[in-house]
């Protein structure tokens, strides 16, 4: 009697332990669009009308502004190769689901996050691999609750804040940065997430 109470004291706390495991380890766009939509950032149907956005509030610095957008298949990928990847400077890789925000604080500062999930792990890790080489150096790696992560926080040349978090999932992928003092919208955004945010690496 004593052995059976044993085994299955055993089996729920192996149950209880691998519940929560599951809960802490998913990069979800569900949650992300939950989080924006409570912080009051405005919703935005087409990928045209997140770019105006994205100039507005990134370009002018609308000041306590956001927008953000969630999509799929065509939608997504424009985000991906317009937005994220205007520049050309990253592979032209193939996304299914995509939600983005972009912020501009009280203080003038920026902040930006891109979660991807990609057709294929293997490039999501690829993209993580070659963006987080830059913070390598300055930054701080690891990996918590099943999500690999690298964090940087430093001070720009401008004299500006800077703080990027690049955080890896299976086939899903989130970056963060920001340009500001106000590190409350990444630091909000990290505990939805339950990650480690980019702003303690300079504590």
């Amino acid at each position: 009697m004593k052995l059976f109470k044993k085994a299955v004291s055993v089996v729920l706390m192996l149950t209880v332990v691998l519940g929560l495991t599951a809960c802490g380890s998913k990069l979800s766009h569900k949650d992300m669009v939950n989080f924006l939509e409570k912080e009051k950032y405005e919703c935005c149907d087409e990928p045209d009308d997140y770019i105006g956005f994205f100039g507005k509030i990134v370009g002018e610095m609308v000041m306590d502004e956001g927008a953000y957008i969630n999509c799929t298949k065509r939608d997504a990928q424009d985000i991906y190769d317009i937005v994220f990847n205007r520049f050309g400077q990253y592979p032209d890789y193939d996304v299914t689901e995509a939600t983005t925000f972009c912020y501009c604080g009280e203080d003038g500062g920026t902040y930006l996050g891109f979660l991807f999930t990609f057709e294929e792990a293997k490039k999501a890790e690829k993209l993580y691999k070659k963006y987080s080489k830059n913070y390598d150096e300055d930054g701080e790696s690891g990996t918590k609750g099943g999500i690999t992560y690298t964090i940087e926080c430093s001070e720009l040349i401008t004299g500006r804040q800077g703080i990027n978090g690049i955080y890896l999932k299976d086939d899903t992928l989130l970056i963060i940065r920001g340009t500001g003092e106000e590190t409350k919208p990444v630091d909000d955004l990290c505990k939805t997430f339950g990650l480690i945010s980019p702003s303690t690496v300079k504590d």
